[in-house]
């Protein structure tokens, strides 16, 4: 048979000028044998956990729970955007209903429905989400001329020439759809110095046997936006280098089809 029995001692440890008071529990067992009746008593110390130990051990915990990242959100929980289409804004946009979302050009954003063809519904880079116009965007590929500035698809020459000479910057160009099917055409302002007139050069575009781009024969291109961006630092065959692209910034934007709402 085991008896147990408790009790506390107080022990004081003095350390320069203060005093500390610790207790300790002690537990005494006492064995006793039936056949002999003999007591075997033993004891065994156990140090008592102070409030102050206790309160550190749950403030590093609380801590601890505070910095840890939160788990991940399951799969299926998470929307995948990366196959939806993304486009560039082609011109500014103001919402006209509460069901709009306002386009400011050059800004890219992701379409995440096209249920009508005239109105998409799109989510800017802020998480916005509304219906926009679909002919106030294009698709956002290096490929796709309609994102840079310098490229107005619907002008004439007779037009190409007017925006050139509104802007009368030297320099000045803008890239256009050619009155030969499938072609592009360069059209530039110089200005020879001290003649208060300047001149209008039209460059077509070409494209060789390899499928390379080029106005000049020595300089080729893999695409056209290479070629520009090179002539842009580069005459190289030009009257004078590209400096000040124009496309459609002359033109407002185009109607749109009714009222989204």
């Amino acid at each position: 048979m085991i008896l147990s029995t408790y009790h506390t001692i107080q022990s004081v440890f003095c350390c320069c000028c203060c005093c500390t008071v610790q207790k300790r529990a002690m537990r005494t067992k006492m064995d006793l044998d039936p056949d002999t009746g003999l007591v075997t008593q033993y004891s065994a110390s156990q140090p008592d956990v102070s409030y102050a130990s206790a309160w550190k051990h749950r403030r590093k915990r609380q801590l601890q729970l505070k910095n840890k990242p939160l788990p991940p959100l399951p799969a299926e929980a998470l929307e995948d955007y990366t196959k939806n289409p993304r486009v560039i804004a082609l011109y500014d946009f103001f919402a006209r209903g509460p069901s709009d979302l306002p386009l400011k050009k050059s800004e890219e954003y992701i379409i995440l429905e096209q249920y009508d063809p005239h109105w998409w519904k799109a989510r800017d880079q802020h998480g916005n989400e509304g219906l926009i116009p679909s002919n106030y965007v294009t698709e956002n590929k290096k490929s796709n001329l309609e994102i840079y500035e310098w490229y107005c698809k619907n002008i004439n020459r007779s037009q190409a020439e007017l925006l050139l000479r509104q802007k009368s910057k030297e320099g000045t160009f803008v890239v256009r759809d050619s009155s030969q099917q499938g072609l592009l055409t360069l059209s530039m302002y110089s200005r020879i110095k001290g003649s208060h007139s300047g001149d209008i050069r039209h460059y077509q575009i070409k494209k060789n046997h390899l499928g390379q781009y080029y106005v000049a024969e020595k300089y080729l291109f893999s695409s056209v936006p290479e070629l520009i961006e090179y002539h842009q630092h580069n005459a190289a065959g030009l009257i004078t280098r590209l400096r000040h692209p124009v496309g459609s910034a002359g033109y407002s934007s185009p109607a749109t089809a009714g009222f989204s709402y």
